[in-house]
C-alpha cells in the first residue's frame, strides 16, 4: 500500500508541476519585448506547424522545418522526409505577397542527417516586382551512444542526447525591371547573390517532471551577409534560444526568445495530438478489427496548435493551426495548416495563410 501510495503522490505531483509550468510560461509572454522588421530577407516564419506554434521551434526542431529553425534538429530525424509550403501573406493589401518552401532529408546513417532546403519571398503588383532566394545545404550529427552515455555517466541508453547542425547558403535579391528601375540610377543592378551561415545546437533530456525536455540555439546568418544594390546592406545575424517540454504524452509546449539585430522577440506555443498513442500502438498491429472498434474509420492523427508572439512597437502575433496525418502506402503523409493574425498591423489586413504538406517515408 505505501509503494501504490507513494507512486499516487509522484504522479499527482507531475501533474501539478506541469499545470503551473504551462501557466508560469504564458504569463511570462505577456512581457513586450523589442522587435522590427527589416527591409530584407524579413522572418516571416517558415512552415505551417511552426507558425502556428507561434514561431517557438528552435528546441522543438523535430521535422522538416528545423533546416530554417535549427538544423540540428535534422539528427533526430530517420525517415527520408520531403517538405513543402505556400504562403499567402498579409491578405488584404494592395501588392501580392507570397511564398514557398521546398525541404528534403536523406538520413545517410544514424548519426548524420543531410538536408537541401530552397524558399522564395515575391512581392507583385501594378508597379512592383521583388523577390529573394534561399538556396542550402544542411549537415547534422549526433554523437553515438557510447559517447553520450559517458557525458551523461550512463552506460545504457541514456537519457540525454545532443546534436549539431550547420547550413550553407546562397542568398538572393533580385528587382523586376519596370519604369522605376529604369529611371532609378542607384540600380546598377537588378540582381544580388551572396552566402550565408547558419548553426545550431539541440539537447534532448529526459526530466523527472516532463516526458521530454529539450534546450535549443541557433545562429541565422551569423557572417551577416551583405545584400545591398546600390549601397552596403547587411542581412542582420539570428540568435534563436529556448526550450520545449513534453507536459504529457501528446501535449508539448514550446518557448522561444530571439535577437535579429539589434531587436527582441519572444514566441510561445502549445501542440496537441488527438490519437496519437493509440495510433502508435496499433500501427504495429495487424488486427483492424481492433482499429476500427477504437479509432473513426479515417484511421488519423489529428494536431492542434495555438501561439503568440510578442513585442514593442505594437508588434502582436496570434496563431492557430491544426495538422492531419495519414498513412498512404509507401510513406506517411502530414497536411498542416496555420493561421497567423497581425493584432496591430494595418487596417484592413486579415492575416497570412500557410499550408503545408510533408510526406516521410514508412
Amino acid at each position: 500500500m505505501k509503494i501504490v501510495n507513494c507512486k499516487l503522490q509522484s504522479v499527482k505531483f507531475k501533474r501539478k508541476s506541469r499545470n503551473i509550468f504551462l501557466i508560469l510560461t504564458f504569463v511570462i509572454c505577456n512581457f513586450h519585448f523589442t522587435f522590427s522588421s527589416y527591409a530584407a530577407f524579413m522572418d516571416t516564419g517558415y512552415g505551417a506547424r511552426p507558425s502556428a506554434l507561434g514561431k517557438a521551434f528552435v528546441a522543438l526542431a523535430d521535422d522538416a522545418n528545423a533546416l530554417y529553425y535549427n538544423p540540428a534538429g535534422m539528427a533526430f530525424i530517420d525517415k527520408m522526409t520531403f517538405s513543402a509550403t505556400y504562403t499567402k501573406l498579409y491578405q488584404g493589401i494592395p501588392e501580392s505577397l507570397y511564398d514557398g518552401t521546398l525541404e528534403y532529408i536523406y538520413p545517410f546513417s544514424k548519426h548524420f542527417k543531410l538536408g537541401l532546403m530552397a524558399s522564395t519571398f515575391n512581392l507583385s503588383g501594378a508597379d512592383a516586382g521583388y523577390a529573394e532566394g534561399i538556396y542550402g545545404i544542411s549537415f547534422a550529427i549526433s554523437p553515438s551512444k557510447n559517447v553520450v552515455a559517458d557525458l551523461s555517466a550512463q552506460k545504457t541508453e541514456p537519457n540525454f542526447k545532443m546534436a549539431v547542425g550547420l547550413n550553407i547558403k546562397a542568398l538572393n535579391k533580385k528587382y523586376i525591371e519596370n519604369e522605376w528601375t529604369k529611371a532609378n540610377t542607384l540600380f546598377t543592378t537588378l540582381n544580388k547573390w551572396n552566402f550565408g551561415i547558419d548553426i545550431g545546437a539541440l539537447f534532448k533530456m529526459k526530466d523527472v517532471i516532463f516526458e521530454e525536455f529539450n534546450l535549443g540555439f541557433s545562429l541565422t546568418n551569423i557572417n551577416e551577409p551583405d545584400m545591398g544594390i546600390a549601397a552596403t546592406s547587411s542581412v542582420p545575424s539570428i540568435i534563436r534560444a529556448g526550450f520545449s517540454a513534453k507536459l504529457d504524452y501528446n501535449l508539448t509546449e514550446s518557448f522561444e526568445f530571439k535577437i535579429r539585430g539589434i531587436d527582441w522577440s519572444i514566441h510561445n506555443g502549445v501542440e496537441y495530438w488527438l490519437f496519437g498513442p493509440v495510433v502508435a500502438d496499433l500501427s504495429a498491429s495487424n488486427s483492424s478489427a481492433n482499429r476500427s472498434s477504437i479509432l473513426p474509420d479515417t484511421w488519423t492523427n489529428f494536431g492542434l496548435r495555438a501561439g503568440v508572439s510578442y513585442g514593442s512597437r505594437k508588434y502582436t502575433d496570434a496563431s492557430g493551426g491544426i495538422s492531419l496525418k495519414l498513412p498512404l502506402g509507401f510513406v506517411h503523409s502530414t497536411l498542416d495548416y496555420a493561421f497567423i493574425y497581425p493584432l496591430n498591423f494595418a487596417e484592413g489586413v486579415t492575416g497570412t495563410h500557410r499550408v503545408s504538406l510533408t510526406l516521410t517515408e514508412l
